[in-house]
């Protein structure tokens, strides 16, 4: 029994790093996922922002015309 449990406590000890580096590139993979996300987001705002600018430009220009 004395040899089984030093086997198995050996295996465990050589499957911890191999557990920490999965949960490692899952947490950085996290990290990437949420940085694209954000990016994304703001590239959306930044076209919205055009969006509007261009509206408010042509109203401008459609009013001079008026006027």
């Amino acid at each position: 029994m004395g040899m089984l449990s030093r086997i198995i406590g050996g295996l465990s000890d050589q499957a911890d790093p191999m557990v920490k580096k999965k949960e490692e590139e899952k947490e950085k993979d996290g990290k990437e996922n949420k940085e694209g996300e954000q990016d994304e987001r703001g590239k959306k705002k930044k076209i919205e922002k055009r969006k509007e600018l261009a509206l408010k430009e042509e109203e401008g220009a459609a009013k001079a015309k008026e006027k």
